[in-house]
Order: C-alpha cells, then structure tokens, then sequence
C-alpha cells in the first residue's frame, strides 16, 4: 500500500516523487481515507493536482473492493476545464493492463476490474446525479456556483450503505461572476468549523519551497497585495468594505510640480459613459528615470515607470458623451501629442447621449478627431466585457504591488474627485466583490474610467513598460 507520494514511483512513468513535499501535503495524503470531505486552498503549480490524481487513480484501482460499479469523479467548472485539468493526466496515471475501454467523448475509462473513472463538467451538475458516487475530486472550485455541494455532489456521495467522500480544491479568490468564489469560501469555513471535524478536514499549503525565489519575486513585483496573496500564498482575501484599500493621499498624491505634464507625449483620456455624472480621467506615462534633475532617492516605493493622473471630467447633472468631449477639449486643447481613448467596451453598441442614433465611442471619434486631427486619435476602448473584479485588480496593483512597488500616482489638485473615489468606493457586504453604486452614492464612476485603462493598458502579471501603450516620447 502507497504510503506518502514523497517516496514512490507509481504503477506508470508518470506516477514520480515529489520535489519538496510539505508537512500540509502529507497530512492531506494520510487523510485521503480518514475524512470524508477535505478541502484543500493551495496556490497553482502546487501538487494539488497531482495529489488528487493519484489519490483518485488508487480509489479507482482499489474501488472493486467495494463495489463492482465503483464510481470516481473528477469535476472542473466546465467540461472543458475538466478535460484540461484531468483527462490526459488521467490517462498517462491509469495503468493499461487495467483498462477495459475508454470513451473519449465522455471522458470515461472502465477498468476491467468493474469500477468507472471519468471526467466531468460542474456547469451542469446534473451530470454526476442519478448513479450513486463513491469518491469525487473538484478542481477550481472558486469559479463553481454556490450551492454546487449542498444541492448536487453531496446528494451524489449519500447513497445509503455506501457514503462516498470528495476532495474540493483550488485557489481561495473572491470575485467571480458567478458566485463560485462564495461556495469555495463556503465549504472552507465548513472544514475549519470543528463541530464538523468528523466528516470535514481544511488544508492550507503556499508556494514557498515548491516555486524558486525569482519566481516568486517576480510575480510580487507584477501582481497587487492581494491577488498575490491569494495565487502564491492561497490566503483568503475577502471584499468587503473599501474597495481600493491600498490608495493613500501620504503615498500616492503628489503635488503638481512632481508630476509634470509633458505637451508633446501621448495623453491619455479615459472614459465611464453615465448621465448623472458625465465623467473622464486624463493619464499620462511617465519614465521618471528619464526626467533630467528628478533624483529617485525620495521615494524609492515608487517604480521607475508610472501612471500619472493629471486631470480629470466630472459633470455632475444632464451629461453625455459630447459634453465630456467638450469639457477635455476645452482643458487639453493645445495639447501637440497623441490622445488615446480607453474606456467601456458597451460604449460601442449604445448611446448615452442626446443623438440616439450615435454610440458614445463613435461621438468622441468624430468630436476629439475634428479638433485634434484624425491621425492623432486612437480609439482603444471598444472590445470585449470587462469584468469589475479585474479592474479592481489592476488598480490596487497600479496603487501597490506585492513587492510594495507604486505605480500610480494622482494629480490632487487636479484629480480631486477622482481621490475622493479611490478614498470611498466601496464593496456591497456579502457580494462577492460587487461594487456599491446607491442611487445617492457618488462615487465608483472616475475608478471605473481608471480600471478600464489599467486593465487593458497594464493588467496585473502583464509587461509593464509604457512603450506597450504609447509611442513617440518627447522627453
């Protein structure tokens, strides 16, 4: 019988030792049979995978024991994920003297020995119902729907006389559209509760010692405090209250001389289409390190190349996109660069204005073009959804990264509403991750206009240099 996965090689050459195999890990291993339920929050690229592999590779081998239709699940978010998690691993873990048949559509392997291993998507859950199932092992569980165990897998696993028991496993996020952040958090405070303590187990592993020291460095240089917390070091980072709790005026507001408007350099101009209020952010990229006489030595948390918020449009009442237009080319008129638009991607298929017939992407197209020249306008906005979490993610890394890097900074005489929004946009309790837009609240609609930018120009884990956003520096 397979001890611990740190000292053996498996029934094939893909089954092999473990590098570095934590205390957490071991724990897990020797509780694979022990307790029914055990829910697993470890980052990527951590054997969470691999342990759930082999442990489930043995169930099925050893499943015929105790019952001649002995069921092993894995379950992704969707047949895809399923198929892209497990089945090819699946394949090259399952002995070939063991294997009866295989379906390759359905994502079955049938031992010969009786019992059935296969694959399956969540998204319809309904797919493990109606056979009972012994032994089941859920990847990524925080992009599952809530309720997914206590209306589906658990009914599966309950079959009297032979009560199965699961694995749930993935990285802890909050923010998923669905929801499925809140069941992953659901069944970890179910495991850490010790009136369950019978049937449930929590284990908790990070990356350090299974990923090197430039790899991690790295990623806390490219990622903000709090999704790197929770992809390296799989803590939980809830959302609520403020949303961009990292913003501070002491750190990131600096005053009009430190933050130089250069005429010649690309300007940025970042839109949210609203009527009540009509609002804009104006950018720009700087390279302090290439500002003659603008020692670094004062501020060495701040990254050599930045984004500046230099201005900003806010129209309080009965405002539309050709207002907001109006309003930037009264302010940057003179302005000798490229102005490049980014903004809501919906911009492009409705029309918060007063001509109904044009969308608002296509009125500041024709207003910024007609005074700044065609040639000079770049429309970058347009293109698929984007997502409130991301964007909240791109602006608390631009605010500070994992390794305390800031790079963004705010103009606060010019930007002082915009301020005012970083200080108190805020996230609705028990959402997961929605943002409060109150009817009486006015806030959320500037970092809107900020995190559509961030999030295209530098998303976190992305390359951030300015010259994959703007060319032609006048510097």
């Amino acid at each position: 019988m397979i001890s611990v996965p740190a000292d053996f090689v498996g029934p094939t050459p893909a089954w092999v030792r473990f590098d570095v195999f934590k205390p957490e890990q071991a724990r897990l291993w020797s509780m694979r049979r022990s307790k029914r339920f055990n829910v697993v929050e470890a980052p990527r690229r951590s054997g969470k995978t691999r342990l759930a592999i082999y442990s489930g590779v043995l169930d099925w081998i050893e499943g015929a024991k105790y019952h001649r239709d002995y069921r092993v699940v894995f379950g992704g978010p969707t047949s895809d994920h399923a198929r892209d998690l497990f089945w090819d691993l699946l394949l090259s873990h399952v002995p070939p003297r063991l294997i009866r048949r295989v379906n390759e559509s359905r994502m079955e392997i049938r031992g010969v020995h009786g019992p059935l291993l296969k694959c399956t998507g969540m998204d319809q859950a309904r797919r493990i119902e109606g056979t009972p199932l012994d032994r089941g092992y859920f990847d990524e569980m925080a992009e599952m729907k809530r309720g997914t165990f206590r209306r589906h897998i658990r009914p599966s696993l309950s079959t009297k006389g032979r009560e199965g028991g699961a694995w749930f496993f993935g990285v802890p996020r909050i923010g998923h559209v669905r929801g499925g952040g809140l069941e992953f958090k659901d069944l970890s405070d179910l495991a850490k509760d010790p009136k369950h303590s019978a049937e449930f187990a929590y284990h908790r592993w990070d990356a350090t010692g299974i990923l090197s020291d430039a790899e991690l460095a790295s990623a806390r240089d490219s990622m903000d405090e709090i999704t790197f917390a929770q992809e390296y070091e799989a803590k939980r980072t809830g959302v609520a209250g403020l949303a961009y709790k990292s913003f501070s005026r002491e750190l990131h507001a600096r005053a009009d001389e430190a933050l130089p408007y250069n005429p010649r350099a690309p300007l940025i101009f970042a839109f949210d289409f609203n009527v009540d209020p009509g609002v804009a952010v104006v950018l720009q990229e700087h390279r302090f390190r290439e500002l003659p006489g603008r020692p670094r030595a004062d501020r060495p948390d701040v990254a050599d190349e930045v984004t500046v918020a230099i201005g900003e449009v806010h129209i309080r009442h009965d405002s539309w996109t050709g207002s907001v237009c109006k309003k930037l080319i009264a302010d940057w008129g003179a302005h000798e660069g490229e102005i490049l638009c980014y903004g809501d991607p919906a911009g492009g298929s409705r029309a918060t204005n007063a001509q109904e017939s044009q969308t608002d992407w296509k009125i500041i197209r024709e207003m910024l073009s007609l005074h700044f020249g065609a040639k000079r306008v770049s429309i970058r906005g347009p293109g698929t959804e984007i997502h409130v979490r991301p964007r909240i993610n791109a602006i608390l890394f631009a605010l500070r990264s994992a390794a305390g890097k800031i790079r963004l900074l705010i103009d606060p005489a010019r930007c002082p509403r915009l301020i005012e929004d970083l200080e108190n946009v805020s996230i609705i309790p028990g959402t997961d991750g929605e943002l409060n837009k109150g009817r009486d609240l006015p806030y959320t609609h500037l970092t809107d206009a900020l995190g559509y930018f961030l999030v295209r120009a530098h998303p976190p884990g992305g390359d951030r240099t300015v010259s994959t956003v703007v060319r032609g520096w006048g510097y």
